[in-house]
């Protein structure tokens, strides 16, 4: 069973506290492997007369758009038992009597689950590749070399992101993107 928790800012936060069934897991660690961060850049070397174009989408509800397996949603019920005429109103309450009780469980890919993020990872870089967005040479993460190219992209679960090395203009000593310089 598993608690919850909400971040108010955002109307997709609802995270899983699955710290107990998470501790009767092992981990699947391949695609994480394959996160792209900050760090990933370190190795980036522009020209003289270049500069790093960021290109950036966030796939929004991301988690919850996936379904998982009734032995899944199972293992993320949540530790509280509600009455039925306390939630009859919601869809997803089956017909029961009034005075019998269900638990709560999480049908989607709960943010907190275990395997969330190695199956997040996966998911989102498959679409990459179907997409041609990213290929075995471009894809910057951080257990691989810098890619060669110029262009490169990487996933971070919810977040695709891709980079271009394009040339520059030197505007007042400094190298700016050819479609920023003034007009000459």
């Amino acid at each position: 069973m598993a608690g919850s928790l909400y971040i108010r800012e955002d109307n997709d936060r609802l995270i899983l506290d699955a710290r107990p069934p998470n501790r009767k897991e092992v981990g699947l660690v391949f695609w994480v492997r394959l996160l792209v961060g900050p760090g990933s850049l370190v190795d980036c070397v522009l020209e003289s007369n270049e500069v790093l174009a960021q290109y950036a989408e966030d796939a929004v509800d991301y988690y919850n758009r996936w379904l998982v397996t009734v032995e899944r949603a199972v293992r993320n019920s949540l530790a509280i038992e509600l009455k039925v005429s306390d939630v009859k109103h919601l869809r997803a309450c089956p017909d029961l009597p009034d005075g019998a009780f269900v638990v709560p469980a999480v049908s989607a890919l709960a943010m907190g689950d275990l395997q969330a993020v190695e199956l997040g990872q996966l998911g989102h870089l498959t679409i990459a590749v179907r997409a041609a967005a990213v290929n075995n040479h471009t894809v910057l993460c951080r257990e691989r070399p810098f890619p060669r190219s110029a262009y490169f992209a990487g996933v971070c679960i919810d977040d695709f992101c891709a980079f271009e090395k394009e040339e520059g203009d030197i505007v007042d000593g400094v190298v700016v993107p050819a479609a920023c310089a003034p007009a000459t």
